[in-house]
């Protein structure tokens, strides 16, 4: 296994681990991120920076996209007042940086998220940094998030957010969505 050191454009350090390419045994580094392609049944807890919490229940569906360059998720969720919301995500390799990005848009914000995304060498354990802080109910903070896969049919979102400098390690919890996959009847 190599260890790569890359610089983001917007200069915050990465570190991605490789096996071949991160493809798990293949040269295709997209091969990294087929395992959150299928359909998913998402429920998510939010902590908004004002402290309010909201829970939102819905269905993510991955597929490859745009002649397999990308994988996109599209999430289709309802909160407990009913109001809906979409979201989108688009995951890929950048070869000219040699890192995972994933692009977020959701239908409630005009905001367009650039993350990151650092695989583990098990493949299971996805760390997704955004290298630019973001504005949540009026308030600049960076955040971050840690995918972890529990087996091929469940996995937890942990998103973590700070309003200041402190380290990661310090930053609060702001979202926990859970992840089932869905099977064929």
């Amino acid at each position: 296994m190599r260890i790569l050191r890359l610089v983001p454009a917007v200069g915050v350090g990465l570190l991605l681990s490789t096996g071949v390419a991160r493809g798990q045994g293949t040269s295709d580094p997209l091969h990294a991120l087929s395992l959150i392609v299928g359909v998913w049944d998402v429920d998510d807890t939010y902590r908004a920076a004002s402290g309010t919490e909201s829970r939102e229940v819905g269905v993510r569906t991955c597929a490859p996209a745009l002649l397999t360059r990308y994988i996109e998720c599209v999430t289709r969720a309802r909160n407990a007042a009913g109001r809906e919301r979409e979201y989108r995500w688009f995951l890929t390799f950048n070869a000219p940086a040699r890192r995972y990005e994933l692009l977020a848009m959701f239908s409630n914000t005009s905001l367009m998220l650039r993350q990151t995304i650092r695989i583990d060498s098990t493949g299971l354990v996805w760390n997704i940094r955004s290298p630019a802080s973001v504005n949540d109910d009026g308030v600049e903070q960076w955040s971050g998030a840690q995918l972890r896969f529990e087996g091929t049919d469940r996995a937890v979102w942990t998103g973590f957010r700070n309003f200041d400098t402190m380290p990661i390690t310090e930053w609060g919890p702001s979202t926990r969505e859970t992840w089932v996959r869905r099977r064929n009847p």
